[in-house]
């Protein structure tokens, strides 16, 4: 089932399977390793839509979500 970041809840286990903007921002997180295809635990979301936390290979990272699908 396909859904979007925003419908995460935290411990839920995700695969990215695309961005919905290709911007400075995808761009970055390409360089870091989370592309399509990552498996990643969703973590936490900081409130009012502010930044979210996931964690994938070990690694923690906070990200703005509205990139994201």
């Amino acid at each position: 089932m396909e859904t979007t970041i925003q419908h995460l809840s935290s411990g839920n286990k995700a695969r990215l399977v695309r961005y919905t903007a290709e911007n400075e921002f995808t761009r970055r997180l390409a360089e870091l390793g989370l592309i399509p295809g990552t498996l990643f635990t969703f973590l936490r979301r900081a409130p009012l839509g502010g930044p979210i936390e996931v964690l994938d290979r070990k690694s923690t990272r906070l990200n703005s979500s509205h990139e994201w699908i």
